[in-house]
Order: C-alpha cells, then sequence, then structure tokens
C-alpha cells in the first residue's frame, strides 16, 4: 500500500477553494453569522489574489450586509480588483464616483473607470457614460456621443441602452424629434424583456392621429408638434392621477345589496363553489346618485369680482367643458348606431369610512343593505406601471380600428391585486389648482389644432384631448359629498366589450368587474344593514358562504351598530 503525500494546492487552487466556500454562506436569507463568515472567506481568498472574492467583499460593504454601508472599504475592495483587470468592478467604482457615495461627485474618475471597463466590453460601462454625455458632467450636453456609446451597449444586448436610446430619440435632443426610431427602440427593449419599455410607447391614440393628419397632408412638422402637445397634455394627466392614487394599506368599505354579496360569494344552493365571485362591480358612470357627477371640473364659473387667477381658472373650465361636451357627451345623443357609440366610464366607489347612519342611507339601500371593509394591499402594485397606465385609453382605440372592438383587449390588473384606487378631491383651491395645471397644455394643443384647415382633422385632435382627459373628470366631486371620503377604481369599456355584464334587476343595469381581490387582502368584514329584514338569515347565509369558499379565516361577519331612525 503506497502512501503517498497530496500534492499542496497551489495558491490559486486555494482562492478557489475559500471563494466557493464564502458563496455557499453569501446567498439570499442567509444569517448575519454566516455572511460574517462569507466575508472572512473572501478576504482570505482576496489576500491570495481572486479578483471575484474582492468583488463580492466590495459588494458585501457597499449593500449594508455587514452592518451599515461603507463605502471606503468597498472602495478598497474594489480597487484591489481593478489592479486584476476586473471590469465589474470598475463599473461599480465609477458608480460611486458619479453617484457621489464617497463624497462630492467625482465624474473625472467616474468617466476614466467606465472607459475602462468599456475597454473589455461592458455595455453598463456604456450606458454609465452615456448618462453623463446626457446631462453635462463632461462639460456640455454631448448628445452625438450618448447616442454612440448607447447603440455600442444595444450591440452587446443591453436593454437599459435601447430603452434610454428610444428615450433621446423621444426628446428631440439629436434634433428634430425621431418618434419613429423611438417608437423602434422602446419596442427593442420590450422585446428583449425590459418590464417597463411599453409603458413609454406613444399613447396609441396620439400616434394613430398623427398618422391620419400626415395621411390628410399635414405637414410633419405640424404632424410632430401635435403629437409632442398630445404628449405633454397626457404627461400632466398621468401626473395628476398619480396624486390621487391610493398607495398604502388603509382600510376601505363598500356598500352594496345582497344580489352584489352572491355574486361576490358565489356558491350553488348546494354549496358547492361556482365560477367567478371575490370581485367588486363597477357600475356604469349613469347610474351613480349625483346629478353632478363627472361636471366638478366643468362648471367653475367666476365670482362677481375675482382675482384674475380665478378668471383664468373660470376660463380653463368652461373650455373643457366645451371639449369634453362637445367631443364626448354629445357624441352619445347623435350617434347613428351602438357600435359606433363612444366608450363609458364604469365606477366602484368606496370610503374610508365604515358603518355610518349617512352612508347606510346614502349607500346602502337604505339600511337595507351590506358593507364590505377590507384593507387592500397597495404596496405591491409597479408604481411606474400603474402610473403610466393607459388600460382606459385603449377603449378608444376601437373607435380609430373601424369599429373593431375585439381587435384590442384594454390592459387587465395582476390577477388577484386590487385595481389602482383613486382618492376623490372635493376642495375649491384643489380644483383651482387642476385646471391651472392643464391650462397651458390644454392651450398649447389648441393652438396647434387651430392652424389645422380642415374641420374633421381638428375634430380628431379635440376627441383624442377628450379621451386623454375623461378619467379626470371622475376624480372630483363637490365638497357637499366631502365626509364621505371616497375613494374609486375607474374603468372605460365599450358597449361591445364581453366584460361588461347585466345585474339581476329588471331592466339589468350594466356593469363590469374589478380582479378577484377581496379576500386576498387580508382580514375583511361583512356588516348586515340596519334595516335588513331578516338580518340573522343573512348572516348565517354568509357565514356558510364564507366557510364554503375557504374564506372563513380571513373574514368576519356582524350585524350593523348603528341605530336607525
Amino acid at each position: 500500500m503506497n502512501d503517498t503525500a497530496q500534492p499542496t494546492p497551489s495558491p490559486h487552487e486555494q482562492a478557489e477553494a475559500l471563494f466557493q466556500q464564502a458563496l455557499a454562506l453569501d446567498h439570499d436569507g442567509a444569517s448575519p453569522t454566516d455572511l460574517a463568515e462569507a466575508a472572512k472567506l473572501y478576504e482570505q481568498a482576496a489576500e491570495l489574489g481572486h479578483p471575484a472574492a474582492m468583488f463580492n467583499l466590495a459588494l458585501m460593504h457597499q449593500s449594508g450586509q455587514l452592518g451599515k454601508p461603507n463605502y471606503r472599504k468597498a472602495e478598497e475592495f474594489y480597487k484591489q480588483a481593478i489592479k486584476q483587470g476586473h471590469a465589474a468592478s470598475m463599473f461599480n467604482l465609477a458608480s460611486l464616483y458619479h453617484d457621489g457615495r464617497l463624497g462630492e461627485p467625482d465624474y473625472i474618475q467616474a468617466a476614466k473607470l467606465y472607459e475602462l471597463a468599456i475597454e473589455q466590453n461592458l455595455p453598463e460601462a456604456m450606458v454609465g457614460i452615456a448618462f453623463m454625455y446626457i446631462r453635462g458632467e463632461l462639460g456640455k450636453p454631448d448628445y452625438p456621443k450618448a447616442e454612440e456609446r448607447l447603440l455600442q451597449a444595444i450591440d452587446l444586448g443591453n436593454t437599459l441602452a435601447m430603452l434610454n436610446l428610444a428615450l433621446l430619440y423621444k426628446s428631440g435632443a439629436l434634433g428634430d424629434k425621431r418618434l419613429d426610431k423611438a417608437q423602434y427602440w422602446f419596442a427593442k427593449a420590450h422585446e428583449a424583456g425590459d418590464p417597463h419599455a411599453h409603458l413609454y410607447f406613444s399613447n396609441q391614440l396620439i400616434s394613430d392621429t398623427g398618422n391620419q393628419l400626415q395621411q390628410a397632408g399635414v405637414t410633419q412638422e405640424l404632424c410632430s408638434e401635435l403629437q409632442d402637445a398630445l404628449d405633454k397634455l397626457e404627461f400632466v394627466f398621468f401626473t395628476i392621477r398619480e396624486e390621487h392614487r391610493v398607495k398604502k394599506a388603509i382600510p376601505l368599505s363598500h356598500f352594496t345589496r345582497w344580489e352584489a354579496i352572491e355574486s361576490i360569494l358565489s356558491v350553488d344552493p348546494n354549496g358547492q363553489p361556482k365560477p367567478g365571485g371575490n370581485c367588486l362591480r363597477q357600475y356604469h358612470v349613469d347610474y351613480m346618485n349625483d346629478p353632478t357627477e363627472g361636471r366638478r371640473l366643468l362648471e367653475v364659473k367666476p365670482k362677481a369680482v375675482a382675482l384674475e387667477e380665478e378668471h383664468q381658472t373660470a376660463k380653463t373650465s368652461a373650455k373643457l367643458k366645451t371639449l369634453i361636451d362637445r367631443h364626448y357627451h354629445s357624441q352619445f345623443d347623435y350617434c347613428p348606431d351602438s357600435i359606433s357609440i363612444l366608450p363609458s366610464v364604469f365606477v366602484t366607489s368606496l370610503t374610508k369610512e365604515s358603518d355610518r347612519l349617512d352612508l347606510w342611507r346614502a349607500y346602502g339601500r337604505d339600511g337595507d343593505g351590506f358593507c364590505l371593509t377590507f384593507t387592500p394591499n397597495m404596496s405591491e402594485q409597479d408604481a411606474l406601471r400603474t402610473m403610466l397606465s393607459r388600460a382606459n385609453h385603449e377603449a378608444f382605440l376601437s373607435q380609430s380600428t373601424n369599429g373593431d372592438t375585439q381587435s384590442r383587449t384594454p390592459s387587465e390588473p395582476a390577477h388577484d391585486q386590487p385595481p389602482p384606487l383613486y382618492e376623490i378631491r372635493y376642495g375649491d383651491k384643489e380644483i383651482a389648482a387642476t385646471l391651472k395645471r392643464l391650462a397651458a397644455p390644454i392651450e398649447r394643443v389648441e393652438q396647434l389644432r387651430d392652424q389645422l384647415d380642415n374641420q374633421a382633422l381638428k375634430n380628431r385632435v379635440s376627441s383624442c384631448m377628450a379621451a386623454i382627459l375623461l378619467e379626470l373628470l371622475y376624480l372630483y366631486k363637490d365638497e357637499q359629498y366631502s365626509t364621505e371620503k371616497e375613494v374609486r377604481a375607474l374603468r372605460v369599456l365599450h358597449i361591445g366589450d364581453p366584460r361588461i355584464k347585466a345585474d339581476e334587476r329588471h331592466p339589468g343595469c350594466l356593469y363590469c368587474e374589478t380582479p378577484p381581490f377581496l379576500f386576498s387582502s387580508g382580514k375583511t368584514e361583512v356588516i348586515v344593514g340596519p334595516k335588513v329584514a331578516q338580518p340573522m338569515a343573512a348572516l348565517w347565509n354568509i357565514r356558510w358562504r364564507l366557510n364554503k369558499l375557504g374564506y372563513a379565516r380571513q373574514a368576519s361577519v356582524r350585524r350593523s351598530g348603528v341605530s336607525y331612525r
């Protein structure tokens, strides 16, 4: 039997073994003890010249995995790895200098390191230095150099470069706005898997309007200016709507009728679950009990003795009223058929209040109804996707595709996720502030629209404006309703959309449904109204349904505590 000694591992082999041991401990969910042990092993491997260990150790210090973020320590280990030619370390250290994590931003050092990484074909470094050229951090903005570096990164498959090149073309920084090139690279980024690229596409309504104008012989310059003005109007719309959006979990209540409860907790007489359910109904806005619904922004009048600013607010309100009444509401009266009719708004009304007498009277069938109280998890929504959502604009696209309502399917919220919810505003100051923000973009579109010499084309531009702004009308109500603290979910659908249903009444009222999120939102409470004729029958029937559907643990049922009078 030979007792041959094993050869001593080389320093490289020792370093790699230590690195692999560290990797096994450094993973998502690792305990502080494991991370500390991984750092020791990385450091031992780094001392033996292992660049990836130096890089990972720098990352641990930068991200705060070993306590508070320590950018100086990260700098130290990145520099060690850079001496070994480690490209990712060059990029990360450049980013620290670029972002000012080590004091004041050091653009010179950042650019040098980006260039070193570029020599090793690292696309992230190409994007990093392109940002510097765009922002003018190395002197004056140099958009052609930025374009060159972004194209270089694109050749290596970088989706962020595709997205930012599209934004560069859309901005007009390279001369004229190159909307066709912008759309091309947004589409490429989307195809390559960028999760947000499609949100930056020009609104198809706006693009279709621009194409129609071009086909009618309108100059390229005027078409481009009109599309840009409509884009800016839409961005103001997005910004205002986003300020209304509910962004955190808050208790909300919805008042409804027994037939809706049966639909939400849908089982057959034997207790077998039926398809659907667990969602709220969104009814056609024409059924709302406020006769001034959707008119708050349209009916602002100047006072007898008003400041100039108030006159301007009233003027914008009047413009908006003319726009909406002429190019939206009037179309319902004069539409020649039900195919060509414009899309309608559907609303779910919620409130931050719950078991309250005035709410039972107004919304709970005068006490003979039901109230569901729940806390939807809004934090899981993709903020950018929700802010830039055009789901309610998409319904209007059927009007530009020869009435083919099936040719496009409006975007849906994620399954089991609540729809975007928006707080209603009531105050005169809030109305005035909104109209003030809309004034300039509306005026700009009107100025360009009035340069058209064809009334049909002018109408097309106005209809596009009305479609863009429609949702805003339903985010404001008269101040007399302010105690309701209303929150809404809005949908815009064409009458032929297969998701529209008729309820149990005769004639049935039209509604669509939210995604099935109600009992996926944590604890839910069902309150039986104070004037329900057989409250105990209702209470036990709801408990039975909750058990059959598997919601019993996260839902409770009780009778209203309100004394009706």
